[in-house]
């Protein structure tokens, strides 16, 4: 009988412009159990990687992954629970506040405030404090600049991205005795950042021997 998947760690690496691998990860076996070499990051190829290891491994029941919205979905539509990686999710603050001039502004500190509790309260508390916050500073979120634009647009996507993930972000409190992981770290850091230190000793290598050396570590791991 084939061997049953409790939780998987999925994942997308880009080594290079064109040069991309899918990577499925097995918790309860420490190894990559599937991969994929692509050129862009599509849906199919996730549609692609569910019917295979489906149709070698009895059953998959979790999954936990980067946390494209449009992943997330797709899990969610064939009923599989899908685990959003909390460090992508702190990626979003980074990604539209980081650099923000104003960012010592009361109400985006507030906001930085939140996003330091995910994983730490319960995430109904979470999604009222969001509420709140979003409540108190409505007239500043709401301040156009010169232009008739608003002002905060990027304070409001880093607000509603966490809002409206939050029930990915909670998966892995579901089923505790799970040990469902919270983020994708058992292939980016354990996986990617390896192949990446060897191939930066190695600069010199064309498409065709970089793709040769990552597929010979998925062979030998």
């Amino acid at each position: 009988m084939a061997p049953s998947i409790t939780v998987i760690i999925v994942d997308v690496v880009f080594f290079r412009e064109w040069i991309a691998y899918i990577v499925a990860k097995s918790v309860w076996l420490q190894r990559c159990i599937w991969r994929m070499k692509v050129w862009s990051e599509k849906l199919i190829y996730y549609q692609d990687l569910y019917n295979q290891l489906i149709s070698e491994w009895r059953q998959i029941t979790w999954v936990v992954c980067d946390g494209r919205r449009w992943v997330l979905e797709y899990f969610r539509r064939i009923w599989i629970p899908v685990q959003k990686c909390h460090f992508h999710q702190n990626q979003t603050w980074r990604f539209y506040l980081w650099k923000k001039k104003k960012s010592k502004h009361e109400c985006i500190l507030e906001l930085k405030y939140i996003y330091e509790h995910l994983g730490k309260v319960d995430y109904e508390w979470l999604r009222l404090l969001l509420l709140d916050w979003k409540e108190r500073w409505d007239e500043y979120l709401k301040e156009k600049n010169v232009h008739g634009k608003l002002s905060h647009l990027k304070v409001l996507k880093a607000y509603k991205s966490l809002l409206k993930n939050i029930p990915y972000l909670e998966t892995y409190e579901v089923k505790e005795d799970l040990w469902i992981p919270t983020t994708t770290n058992g292939l980016d850091g354990w996986v990617f950042s390896w192949i990446k230190t060897h191939i930066s000793i190695h600069r010199g290598l064309n498409d065709e021997n970089l793709s040769k050396l990552i597929e010979h570590y998925f062979a030998s791991h």
